[in-house]
């Protein structure tokens, strides 16, 4: 099912109107109603970790002008038990992550 099936339908209609691309439609009606689009991830560094056997994906996102948002992915964890033993590790990295960001 097509997600914001209303918004497209407006988009489409001033594209319409106006003979605007779909791009420009859309950016226009957003500004409109104050809203600015998702950013997309800027940059996304790929890292295997330490052996190898596992991937560590990271993507930065602007969110405005003075703020920012990461994300972090840990690819091919072997089972269950590894990445639940792994949550709690990654969550205090973050944690002293945004400390020194925030300081």
């Amino acid at each position: 099912m097509t997600r914001q099936k209303s918004f497209k339908g407006r988009i489409r209609a001033r594209m319409d109107k106006t003979s605007e691309s779909y791009t420009t439609a859309r950016r226009q009606l957003l500004a409109k109603a104050g809203s600015e689009p998702p950013a997309e991830p800027e940059t996304q560094p790929v890292a295997n970790w330490d052996d190898g056997s596992t991937r560590l994906v990271i993507a930065f996102s602007a969110r405005g002008q003075a703020r920012s948002q990461v994300a972090l992915t840990h690819e091919r964890i072997p089972d269950a038990a590894t990445a639940d033993r792994l949550k709690p590790w990654w969550r205090e990295r973050v944690a002293d992550l945004k400390r020194v960001l925030e300081a």
